[in-house]
């Protein structure tokens, strides 16, 4: 498997039919960690290129986890 995240660009590289499993931080622009509350809603979402409005794939990510992933499946057809 090969992946690569480039936070300070918002860019993650990983191979086609790959499974991407991580662990999403949020911080605010001082660097303060934030805790979702129970009512909010994140989400992952793929676009071929940024200003897209279709997406490739989308993904709900369970804030009691924080965890994003993108199986195998969802990247085969790409």
């Amino acid at each position: 498997m090969s992946v690569t995240i480039r936070e300070n660009k918002n860019t993650i590289l990983m191979t086609k039919a790959d499974t991407l499993l991580t662990t999403i931080n949020i911080v605010d622009s001082d660097g303060n960690s934030y805790i979702p509350a129970e009512t909010d809603r994140l989400q992952f979402a793929l676009k071929k290129n940024y200003d897209d409005k279709k997406t490739l794939i989308h993904k709900d990510i369970p804030i009691d986890t924080m965890e994003l992933r993108v199986d195998s499946d969802d990247t085969k057809n790409l």
